[in-house]
């Protein structure tokens, strides 16, 4: 990923270097593609899981204890992030301030297509299982499910972190490009958007390898 981050930063800046095969002076650097530094930092992550459904049936006897029970086994696919609209980035003199949001779950998926009758374990004293309760089954994994990744503190950090990593080192190339030693402050968002702290300030030989 840092390679990649590399290729592309002087893919941006080789135009503005060169002009006619001639060598021009170095513009003032610009940091306006960490946006999409930003993008790439997504975490995918594959779960293995198994939700149950159970509902009670109606039965024409008291004493009747009907109920459908079945589990589901199912595959997810989960992407971790950051929202790159809300990151912001501003330069004064060698210092860089950059303003990230907390990463969130950009997407939880169950992949339907793999779901087959395998995956749909039935106790043995169920009701029959019908179309309806799969569906309804599936739609409720589906929302715990979304629910349990948002609540993964140590996925969600793990996101976070990432995405400042690549941004450090995106700063450490645009410095060495224009021979400068930018020190970044970290401005922290919640989950509103809302800013929490700032960090003390970091310079690129800080940067994590």
């Amino acid at each position: 990923m840092k390679k990649l981050i590399s290729i592309v930063l002087a893919m941006l800046m080789m135009c503005s270097f060169t002009a006619c095969g001639e060598e021009a002076p170095l513009p003032e650097p610009e940091f306006t593609q960490m946006k999409n530094i930003s993008e790439l930092a997504v975490m995918e992550c594959y779960y293995h899981n198994v939700a149950k459904y159970y509902d009670d049936v109606e039965s024409k006897f008291k004493f009747q204890n009907k109920f459908k029970h079945f589990w589901i086994e199912y595959e997810g696919i989960v992407k971790y992030g950051i929202d790159a609209e809300l990151v912001e980035i501003t330069a004064e003199g060698d210092v860089v301030t950059i303003t990230i949001p907390k990463a969130k779950v950009l997407s939880a998926e169950i992949n339907a297509e793999k779901l087959n009758k395998d995956c749909y374990i039935v106790d043995k004293d169920s009701e029959e299982i019908t179309s309806a309760d799969e569906k309804a089954a599936f739609e409720n994994a589906q929302k715990e499910f979304l629910e349990n990744c948002a609540k993964d503190e140590v996925i969600l950090s793990n996101a976070q972190q990432r995405a400042q990593i690549l941004l450090e080192e995106y700063v450490k190339n645009v410095g060495e490009l224009f021979e400068k030693n930018y020190t970044i402050e970290w401005v922290y968002l919640d989950a509103d958007g809302l800013p929490i702290n700032q960090a003390k300030p970091t310079t690129d030989n800080s940067v994590t390898e």
